[in-house]
């Protein structure tokens, strides 16, 4: 109990310091995204078909699970060896704080909180052993003093609990800087009369914002400031550049109504959605970098980067075609929101969202698939 409450204590400490600093340095974020990064596709693909959207809480539960399990051992070491039971909560912490600095975009605080954890959990086992410990020579049942345990151990409980939700409440109320969209200087006409049936069971034509699916593996969705944004067209390319978010802005934006799909959606599942989307054609930023390769060449790609240095690999024909692939600024007449890649991400039509849907989107780099 003590080896347990120690690391909640030092966990919630933690969490509510990267809340400050920086939120995705949070222990168990941290080590939930390695966990994620090193997960081979085909187990990521089975997780999504089989938990769906609860794939990520299962994430955080099944890390947080094992380290209470690990800190328990470290409780259960302490009377036979202080040491071993302090470095296998310094180990534990320095697994979280190599994950936080080991992420590709990692501050320079990201260490911060795993070791706040380390110093409150090491102190909080200690201090916890030392108020149960009965002193020597004093007699009476093992449960005794009761009020003491009772105290000792329900106040630890409610002051983890209390660190980690603060922590909470500032990582849910910070929301991101917004954006005023420009006009399209294609736009869209309204929607028919009739495109939407009205009937039980059939979704609307246009999903709404707030309904619409999200599988990604970011476990926080990644805050970008647009005053810091930029996207960089590279690779083999004559002429790369890079756009900051007024100049992005500025080119002539389209309208386009576009499905995306999930690989894991079953027929009649949810994670598929439609939505009017406002961005700049694909085909015309690739123009401008000087592309003078074939487009029908089989093995060329865009290698498109998420801020969270997620990357996707999208075929370079399915971006300059005439499907109308674009980066979207826009989601259903509103900037888009932060969990479907503010304030910048890649749409494809006709592709699942995991070969041409990147979110948080900062770079795309032509090159060929080996």
């Amino acid at each position: 109990a003590c080896g347990v409450l120690a690391a909640a204590l030092g966990t919630g400490a933690a969490h509510l310091v990267a809340a400050i600093v920086s939120p995705p340095a949070s222990p168990v974020l941290a080590v939930g995204s390695q966990v994620i990064d090193a997960t081979p596709t085909a187990v990521k693909e089975w997780a999504v078909s089989t938990f769906g959207t609860a794939d990520k809480p299962v994430l955080i539960g099944s890390v947080t699970l094992v380290t209470l399990l690990l800190a328990a051992l470290a409780g259960a070491l302490h009377p036979r060896s202080r040491l071993a039971s302090t470095g296998l909560l310094l180990l534990l912490t320095g697994l979280a704080g190599a994950a936080a600095v080991l992420r590709p975009t990692a501050g320079n605080l990201a260490w911060l909180p795993a070791l706040v954890a380390a110093v409150v959990g090491v102190l909080a086992l200690e201090a916890l052993v030392g108020r149960l410990t009965l002193p020597e020579g004093t007699h009476g049942r093992p449960d005794q003093p009761g009020r003491r345990r009772v105290v000792a151990l329900g106040g630890t409980g409610v002051a983890a609990l209390a660190l980690g939700g603060a922590g909470q409440v500032l990582v849910s109320r910070s929301r991101p800087p917004t954006l005023t969209l420009p006009t399209a200087a294609d736009p869209l006409p309204p929607l028919a009369k009739g495109v939407d049936l009205g009937k039980a069971g059939i979704s609307p034509f246009v999903t709404p914002n707030e309904e619409f699916y999200r599988i990604d593996t970011a476990l926080l969705a990644p805050r970008v400031d647009p005053g810091d944004w930029s996207l960089t067209i590279d690779g083999d390319v004559p002429d790369g550049f890079s756009l900051d978010i007024d100049e992005l802005l500025a080119l002539p934006m389209v309208e386009r109504d576009i499905t995306l799909n999930c690989v894991s959606n079953e027929v009649g599942g949810p994670y598929i959605g439609t939505a009017r989307w406002l961005g700049v054609p694909t085909r015309e930023l690739l123009a401008r970098a000087g592309l003078d390769t074939d487009p029908r060449d089989p093995d060329l790609q865009v290698l498109s980067t998420s801020t969270d240095g997620m990357t996707i690999s999208t075929p370079l024909s399915a971006l300059l075609d005439d499907r109308d692939a674009l980066v979207a600024v826009g989601m259903n007449g509103t900037p888009l929101p932060r969990e479907h890649g503010f304030p910048a991400r890649l749409v494809t039509p006709g592709l699942y969202g995991f070969v041409g849907a990147t979110k948080w989107l900062t770079r795309m780099t032509v090159t060929r698939y080996d």
